[in-house]
């Protein structure tokens, strides 16, 4: 019975615990600031500080970001939870500007790891730009302090990772969507094969000096071939590709009725003769 009663009093503190922070939600999202983040984002933010034990403003005022439901935190956060543990984490004299390498120990029972990054690593995961750029010692050493904490201090950072590593993985996977993306739609906005049989023969049945043009024209948006040529380009350019063809076909066919003609006074007049 006592067991029956300790649960049900430890769910009414849950369940009260949730109730204020929704209150608290409410009332924040009265402010522009935390509009932005929404209630939802807001509510998990304060759940993941209490799990943290860091206050809750802290946790909403650049202390944690949530990205894709995970939770990045300041490095100096990070660093400042683990040594509040009572871990110790030191940085190698042999680090330099582009590779920072880190030692962690644990209090409790004194295990070591030791990691390291450098610019190179930032390279080959394509985020060297910006802040990595201007402050590769420092981004390099707020990656080992993550590192660090996932494989030795896990009970202290609660899943988090350090600003920046999820952000900057999920903006690489996005721009490489998007690539595809465009390699998928230039794909298949090009022009298929009955089209670029059309577009051929009737360009072929058109004076050289056209085809000149239109290829120069062609080459001008990186179209070298008539087979890579976009629908759009091809509806634009099939009207004035007739036109131009019609006209030359029809010189063509003055020029042979005058050629005829000329043959024909010709032979009269040798008949004369």
């Amino acid at each position: 019975m006592s067991n029956e009663l300790q649960v049900r009093s430890d769910f009414e503190s849950a369940l009260g615990d949730i109730e204020k922070i929704q209150s608290l939600c409410v009332v924040l999202m009265k402010m522009p600031h935390y509009q932005k983040m929404g209630e939802a984002v807001i509510f998990g933010m304060i759940q993941m500080a209490k799990l943290l034990n860091i206050p809750a403003l802290e946790a909403l005022n650049g202390g944690l970001y949530c990205v894709q439901g995970k939770y990045e935190m300041q490095g100096r956060l990070m660093m400042s939870l683990i040594r509040r543990a009572g871990h110790s984490v030191s940085i190698d004299s042999k680090s330099t500007q582009s590779m920072v390498i880190m030692h962690g120990k644990r209090c409790d029972n004194g295990d070591c790891w030791t990691v390291q990054f450098s610019t190179d690593d930032a390279k080959r995961a394509g985020i060297y730009k910006g802040s990595w750029e201007k402050y590769p010692q420092d981004m390099c050493a707020w990656r080992c302090v993550s590192k660090l904490g996932r494989f030795l201090f896990p009970d202290v950072i609660k899943g988090c990772y350090v600003v920046g590593e999820i952000s900057e993985d999920f903006s690489n996977k996005k721009m490489e969507e998007s690539e595809d993306v465009k390699v998928v739609e230039t794909f298949l906005n090009k022009i298929n094969e009955q089209q670029l049989q059309q577009i051929t023969s009737i360009l072929n049945e058109c004076s050289p000096d056209y085809v000149s043009v239109i290829a120069r024209r062609l080459e001008k948006l990186d179209i070298k071939y008539y087979k890579d040529m976009t629908i759009e380009v091809y509806e634009k350019l099939l009207p004035h590709a007739i036109s131009s063809r019609d006209m030359y076909q029809k010189e063509l066919s003055e020029k042979q009725m005058m050629t005829n003609e000329d043959a024909v006074v010709e032979g009269i007049s040798e008949v004369e003769q």
